[in-house]
């Protein structure tokens, strides 16, 4: 029986000059929302990725959910949205 394993997601992370400062890809809930919670950011784009499912057409695309926000408790919100089962 296979374990239910966490979505892959990716954090990215501006600074105030609008430079990327960091990336983060991870399959741990805790790494992702320290980073969020306790991290110093201007901007921050979230993407969990699902996995690939077919679509209409037959072919197989990545299905997953993204979104950049600026304030803190709209990308834990986003976060914990993204990750509900």
């Amino acid at each position: 029986m296979k374990k239910n394993k966490f979505p892959r997601a990716m954090l990215t992370i501006w600074d105030l000059k609008g430079k990327m400062r960091q990336i983060y890809y991870t399959t741990r809930f805790n790494r992702l929302y320290h980073r969020i919670r306790h991290g110093s950011w201007a901007k921050i784009y979230i993407k969990v990725e699902y996995g690939k499912q077919e679509d209409v057409f037959g072919k197989k695309i990545m299905f997953y959910n993204d979104g950049t926000y600026e304030k803190r408790k709209e990308a834990l919100q986003a976060l914990h949205a993204f990750l509900e089962k």
